[in-house]
């Protein structure tokens, strides 16, 4: 649009819908709200709708009516009636006014701002602040402007729940409310209602207005056990900049004493972010100092190097039972701290680790290997030149340090009668190198067949020993060959939901080979160490499902696997020829027959997801299931869930030559939502060896229907690492108050 040269007033009637492009440079104002961001502040274009337009050359001024919208990018304007003043840098609204965007909005019959005062008025106004799931509500008979982001609202009404004034459950009244979006609303004179009914008067508050990140206290946190006693803590928060924050804690335990603790978290790039945890106590209770460390970074180095570090430490072995939220290691054996380097090529990989283990299991840590470092290299599955050759290779040099010996693999040791006492030390260097060459084969597509040979070769240094036996090495070597053959057949079905049935069956059997080796002389640090020899024939038979279907109200199809069966047994051949003592022992060459199935599905509909695995190996000699595992889950897209596992494990006891039960469990876990208002949830596992729960939790929640608040119980019921009951009550008053206790 261009001015008249002669500066008198000018109108211009403009059709239905017809739309002016407003060309206001950066220059012209800045962002002054979250609801305002970008508005005559921006590169971007501003487009006006309405009904009729006019201009007012004189003033510089664009005047609107009937069925007005203004918009620039995600940000907008409706009203009735708008006036844009570009001298006086003003804005006026009236007539059913929505401002503002995916983060917010504003409502009021009036709305006036002046950009250059960074004042204006919105009468009778609503402000909506959306933050993730949650919406805060802000109203008053007058709301002023009066600077960037900052509104003092005259009697004004606060409330996160998604209804009216008269149906919330919970709302705050005042005669002032001095909000700074992105910020906190100061409450003055005001007044607390819960189901209508006045139930506390605050003279002065404090409560949440944030759209972003922003530094200030968060929600107190309260809680009692019997254990602790009452403990109270009100974490601050603090934004350091765009990529960095920190949360600082201060929790008072009746008990135990002051409890400081410190998050800090970085995204430097998208490649490189890490978090810092750090909590510390002088524990009254315990007598000493208390501590733990977390600490995790990921990070792409280089275009192929990648560093992942993940450091976990505790000052004593019953941090983790006393304090379970600061590390999670409540039933392990072991805190695992590690830093890897990795770099990848297209067929080639290295690793550079350095593990530390730290013993829960033992207060003297010094008997726990660590590798410092470890270093491999792999070159990956690729074709020697020309040839229809495979080949692979990994390469591990692993460098185990530890400060002292277990005083019982000392006893072992002088039980063996060894001639030497060597197979445990406190350091030791192995270097293991795996080439492999495979040929895959096909006939005509009919078989294939895939013969391969690895080479393992494994050195030993062994500081502990005498110079001139410093020095071990084993040298091994596996044979293998696959063959199989596979046929399948697809069955096109039209039906409403079934659009295909496709199955395959694949019998196949293996063979690996591996020569007994001489390795007594070796050191004993892991499983390594050990290899057994081999010489056994495995067959197989895999049957394996697949359904097409469409379901209702779907447009996408999808594949569901119905099953995917596999029947195997091995043939031990040394077992075969083994020869017994006394003469009426038996060989049991044949291994158990062993059943492992999968079934998965995932609908775009209520019930989404469906899994089942199950393993099954059957002893034919002692005529009993000596392993079993099932596992069956549902899931539904409002997060209801139902599964169930069971294990059953036989251990034998090669001394007296029996079999015992080692894992008998039963575990279950569920979780429904009843109209969205009560959620229940339970996890139990049961063991059939102890006759006893090892763990129970229950819990049902309840849910405002208008997102407003949740009241949650609990009770926890554990018999590891020692018998516990757990009460746990949590009150989430949405935006306004979080409080929990537990006993």
């Amino acid at each position: 649009m261009s001015r008249r040269p002669t500066g008198a007033a000018h109108a211009a009637t403009v059709p239905v819908l017809v739309a002016i492009l407003l060309t206001v440079g950066a220059t012209r104002g800045r962002a002054q709200t979250p609801y305002l961001d970008r508005f005559l502040g921006s590169e971007e274009p501003v487009v006006l709708t309405a009904d009729k337009v006019t201009y007012d050359a004189d003033r510089d001024a664009y005047r609107a009516e009937g069925r007005v919208e203004l918009r620039q990018g995600e940000m907008f304007l409706r009203a009735e009636r708008l006036l844009v003043d570009m001298k006086e840098m003003s804005l006026s609204a009236d007539g059913d006014v929505s401002l503002g965007n995916r983060e917010g909005e504003i409502r009021s019959p009036t709305i006036h701002i002046n950009f250059n005062t960074q004042r204006g008025v919105i009468v009778q106004g609503d402000l909506v602040a959306r933050v993730g799931e949650v919406n805060y509500y802000l109203r008053g008979e007058k709301i002023e402007k009066v600077g960037p982001n900052h509104f003092l609202i005259t009697n004004g009404w606060y409330s996160t729940c998604d209804c009216g004034n008269d149906e919330a459950d919970w709302f705050i009244e005042a005669d002032q409310i001095d909000v700074t979006l992105d910020g906190y609303a100061l409450v003055r004179r005001g007044r607390v209602y819960t189901a209508g009914l006045p139930v506390a008067y605050v003279p002065f508050g404090v409560v949440p207005a944030k759209i972003t990140r922003q530094t200030g206290f968060l929600s107190p946190r309260f809680g009692w056990s019997s254990d602790d006693g009452y403990h109270f803590g009100v974490p601050f928060f603090w934004a350091i900049s765009d990529n960095m924050d920190a949360t600082f804690y201060t929790d008072v335990y009746e008990k135990r004493g002051v409890k400081e603790g410190f998050e800090y978290r970085y995204a430097l790039s998208r490649s490189t972010q890490g978090q810092f945890d750090l909590d510390f106590i002088d524990d009254q209770k315990y007598g000493d100092d208390r501590w733990a460390i977390a600490y995790e970074h990921n990070q792409n180095v280089a275009r192929r190097l990648y560093l992942r570090n993940n450091t976990n430490l505790v000052s004593d072995k019953d941090y983790v039972i006393d304090f379970p939220t600061d590390i999670t290691a409540r039933y392990d054996r072991f805190l695992r701290s590690n830093t890897i380097f990795n770099n990848l090529w297209q067929n080639y990989s290295a690793n550079l680790n350095f593990e530390y283990f730290d013993s829960l299991d033992n207060e003297d840590n010094s008997y726990t290997w660590q590798k410092l470092p470890e270093v491999g290299f792999d070159a990956l599955s690729r074709r020697i030149g020309p040839l229809p050759v495979g080949f692979r290779a990994g390469t591990l040099l692993t460098n185990f340090y530890r400060p002292k010996v277990l005083p019982a693999e000392r006893e072992i040791e002088t039980e063996a009668d060894l001639t030497r006492s060597f197979w445990y030390g406190t350091a030791a260097k192995r270097l293991d190198v795996l080439p492999e060459v495979f040929v895959p084969i096909s006939f005509d597509r009919y078989a294939f067949l895939t013969p391969s040979v690895e080479w393992r070769e494994t050195f030993y240094e062994l500081p502990d020993r005498p110079r001139e036996e410093r020095y071990e090495a084993r040298h091994l070597y596996t044979a293998r060959a696959h063959l199989f053959t596979r046929t399948e057949r697809v069955w096109p079905i039209v039906r409403p939901i079934l659009k295909g049935f496709k199955h395959t069956l694949e019998p196949g059997v293996e063979y690996a080979y591996t020569p007994p080796a001489e390795q007594d002389e070796l050191p004993i640090i892991d499983g390594e160490d050990r290899i057994s020899r081999e010489n056994s024939v495995t067959y197989y038979l895999a049957n394996r499902a697949w359904l097409r279907v469409l379901p209702w109200r779907g447009k996408n199809r999808m594949t569901v696997k119905l099953a995917d069966l596999r029947i195997s047994q091995s043939f031990d051949i040394y077992e075969s020829q083994r020869e017994t003592m006394p003469e009426n022992e038996d060989r049991e060459p044949f291994g158990p027959i062993r059943g492992d199935l999968e079934s998965t599905a995932t609908f775009g509909m209520w019930l989404n997801k469906v899994v089942v695995r199950s393993r099954l190996d059957y002893d034919t000699y002692s005529d009993r299931v000596s392993n079993f595992n099932v596992l069956g889950a549902l899931g539904s897209v409002n997060d209801d869930t139902i599964g169930v596992e069971y294990r059953y494990q036989l251990e034998d006891d090669e001394e007296f030559n029996l079999q015992f039960v080692n894992i008998d469990y039963l575990s279950a876990i569920g979780r429904y939502t009843l109209l969205d208002f009560l959620t229940f949830s339970y996890l139990g596992r049961y063991s059939f060896l102890d006759d006893t729960f090892i763990e129970r939790i229950y819990g049902i929640q309840f849910n405002s229907l208008q997102n407003c608040w949740s009241l949650g119980l609990q009770l926890e019921k554990r018999e590891i690492p020692e018998p516990e009951d757990v009460y746990r009550i949590t009150l989430d008053m949405t935006g306004l108050v979080q409080a929990g206790t537990a006993f």
